[in-house]
């Protein structure tokens, strides 16, 4: 992702800690990094670089990525077990590819999902799901099932 950022001209921080981000206009921030290097900007993205505790199945059967592998329905490449939540890196037929949920509140949509699928439903987990996620107190707009296109 900063790859793809840093191509389209935006300035990427990811080496250092901000300080504060300063809202000088409607569209006018000014953002300054702990070693007080300033930066005049008109939006500001903001990535915690989470990723889900996974490592512990590597020597598993189960297929991982930044996540457990699983289709649209959460089932993963072993017979009767699927993953759900934000260790389930989920199949997205509409971009083709595999993406990460993030939040509570899709843990619990994707939980109620896996649930009725585990005794014999199949839903699809294509809704769209919201996009606030509250991380420490701090509201971020999300879009996870949504792929970045050049």
């Amino acid at each position: 992702m900063v790859t793809h950022l840093i191509k389209k001209g935006i300035k990427v921080i990811d080496d250092r800690k901000i300080k504060k981000i300063e809202k000088k206009g409607i569209n006018d921030y000014l953002i300054v990094t702990e070693d007080e290097e300033k930066f005049q900007t008109n939006l500001v993205g903001a990535f915690f670089g989470l990723k889900p505790e996974v490592d512990f199945l590597l020597d598993s059967e189960l297929m991982i990525d930044r996540g457990i592998i699983v289709d649209e329905y959460l089932r993963t490449n072993i017979k009767d077990v699927l993953a759900c939540g934000d260790c389930a890196q989920i199949y997205n037929n509409s971009t083709k590819s595999y993406l990460v949920s993030i939040g509570w509140e899709n843990a619990i949509r994707l939980g109620k999902i896996a649930g009725q699928n585990i005794i014999g439903f199949t839903e699809q987990a294509k809704f769209q799901p919201d996009t606030i996620l509250s991380f420490d107190g701090i509201k971020v707009k999300t879009k996870w099932w949504i792929d970045i296109k050049d």
